[in-house]
């Protein structure tokens, strides 16, 4: 699912906008919003990128392998703590933390993200790192030329200065 993690940025970022009112440039003015977030402690996202998945999805249909499962995914995971921490270094925000559990005596703040984004966000990084096996793809992968770029930190930073100069999707701010 390739909207959770910018859905998670844009939503925090329109919460900042709203706080700072007229800001001239939100992004440039610091923000703490002080909140948990709840994750596991190895959890990861496992992001491919779109044209990747549709290169290997037409090369599998094409070699008439349709009628099988695949796994289209990287290799490994990147960590769920270092995906959260460029987005919100990226929006400029601190005073977050992560925590295993969803916290009971909530702030403000926190008792709004739970019951909105963090209801979506939290089922994704709160299990234990998921395993895929896509072992039957690599000889097509070979055959084709095609890998999966890692999805590392200076990739995953390359997806966040393209949401940024996008403005996260916002029109309007």
């Amino acid at each position: 699912k390739y909207d959770v993690f910018y859905e998670w940025a844009r939503w925090i970022f329109r919460y900042k906008i709203k706080l700072l009112k007229n800001s001239s440039n939100p992004y440039e003015e610091p923000l703490e919003i002080k909140f948990r977030i709840t994750k596991h402690e190895y959890s990861g996202m496992n992001i491919i990128p779109a044209d990747y998945a549709a290169k290997l999805l037409c090369v599998t249909a094409l070699d008439g392998m349709s009628d099988k499962s695949f796994h289209l995914v990287n290799d490994a995971e990147i960590s769920t703590e270092l995906t959260s921490k460029l987005i919100l270094d990226t929006l400029n925000i601190f005073g977050w933390s992560f925590v295993d559990k969803e916290p009971e005596d909530k702030n403000q703040f926190e008792q709004f993200y739970y019951r909105t984004v963090g209801k979506i966000f939290t089922p994704y990084i709160i299990d234990p790192p998921l395993n895929y096996n896509n072992d039957n793809l690599k000889g097509i992968m070979k055959k084709e030329n095609l890998y999966c770029p890692e999805m590392n930190k200076e990739n995953f930073q390359k997806l966040m200065d393209y949401a940024k100069k996008h403005n996260f999707g916002l029109v309007n701010g």
